[in-house]
């Protein structure tokens, strides 16, 4: 039994009845049978024996290699265990996952077993990187004694990054809004970032003229048609550029024809005829357009004549309360259009009454 009786410790030796503390003797005691208090030789029972260190016998191993692809089921093997106290100690095992090399590892809920070599599979859910992990824990020690073992790291690359085709909407026209819908992703390593390039097709080629998914279609894109470029980038890195659906030509709005009633009569823009009203007597004038403009309408008269306006709109009434000449300008504004402005003109002759 030398494999056990090496490991006595032996405090003292002395005679019968005599005091000593020799410890420079102590290595030089042989001993030669150990008994119980009964005087019965002690052999050990079979097995480990309780006071041998907790030590692996075989690691931890991942079955399928290194490498693995989402979707795929790959086994491992559980480490097996020699040393400690057999009626104390615990084997278990769990998963750990992270998402890349620079992160910390995510540590999976532990399975306990029975310190033999179990196969355990797993199904493939996230990219990144996973390892096996078996442990005996020894709790009756002090500290407790623990043994790990840990498979090879296995590399689970991210699925390619696949971007959809985005939709833009809206009129192609000047001071209209547009949009570009997201892309579906899929693929790549979530989240992913989203960044929107409006641009035009002719010259200059492929000329970017703003941002954002919605955005006002400006002036100096009339004539070209556009699309909205999008770079989606997953949280790898990995980035794709999908351009959507064009839109265009781009147009101004326009204001067509010009017609004008003043106290529903028609009025002669061009040769602006002098009209003469009675004084004080509410007039009503309605300035009319054939394009798809939508402006704004200012009345005023010249020369300081105060003229009464009943509302700044298409349609209004004129009150002249002044007798004389009077030459009213409508001023018809829309900043989407070419011409931004345009204007007609009204002359009067205002009378205290008629003769």
């Amino acid at each position: 039994m030398s494999q056990y009786l090496q490991r006595l410790n032996i405090a003292s030796v002395e005679e019968v009845g005599v005091d000593t503390n020799m410890p420079h003797y102590l290595k030089r005691v042989d001993v030669v049978e150990v008994v119980d208090k009964d005087g019965n030789p002690w052999e050990p029972v079979p097995g480990p024996d309780p006071w041998d260190e907790l030590v692996v016998v075989d690691k931890s191993k991942s079955n399928d290699g290194t490498s693995a692809n989402i979707g795929d089921t790959i086994s491992f093997t559980t480490a097996t265990y020699t040393g400690g106290d057999a009626d104390s100690t615990i084997y278990r095992y769990r998963f750990q996952t992270r998402a890349s090399a620079d992160d910390g590892w995510t540590n999976g809920a532990w399975t306990s077993y029975d310190n033999t070599a179990v196969t355990v599979t797993h199904t493939v859910a996230d990219p990144g990187q996973m390892k096996f992990q078996s442990q005996a824990r020894d709790p009756s020690t002090d500290p407790i004694t623990q043994a790990n073992s840990f498979s090879p790291t296995v590399n689970v690359p991210a699925p390619p990054l696949v971007v959809g085709t985005p939709v833009a909407s809206g009129l192609p026209f000047v001071g209209e809004t547009v949009t570009c819908s997201q892309p579906t992703v899929s693929g790549g390593v979530a989240p992913y970032t989203y960044v929107y390039i409006w641009k035009v097709v002719q010259a200059p080629a492929e000329g970017a003229w703003s941002t954002g998914s919605t955005v006002v279609v400006p002036r100096g894109v009339v004539g070209n048609t556009g699309f909205c470029e999008v770079t989606v980038e997953d949280a790898a890195g990995t980035t794709e550029i999908v351009s959507s659906n064009p839109l265009g030509p781009v147009e101004y709005r326009e204001f067509g024809d010009i017609s004008l009633t003043v106290n529903d009569l028609a009025y002669d823009t061009t040769l602006a005829p002098a009209l003469t009203i009675l004084m004080n007597d509410p007039l009503p004038a309605v300035v009319s357009i054939t394009g798809d403009a939508t402006p704004t309408y200012s009345w005023e008269a010249r020369n300081n004549y105060p003229l009464l306006v009943g509302q700044q709109s298409a349609s209004t009434v004129l009150t002249f309360p002044q007798e004389g000449a009077a030459t009213v300008t409508c001023t018809i504004r829309d900043p989407n259009t070419e011409e931004i402005n345009t204007s007609v003109v009204i002359n009067f002759f205002v009378v205290d009454a008629f003769d």
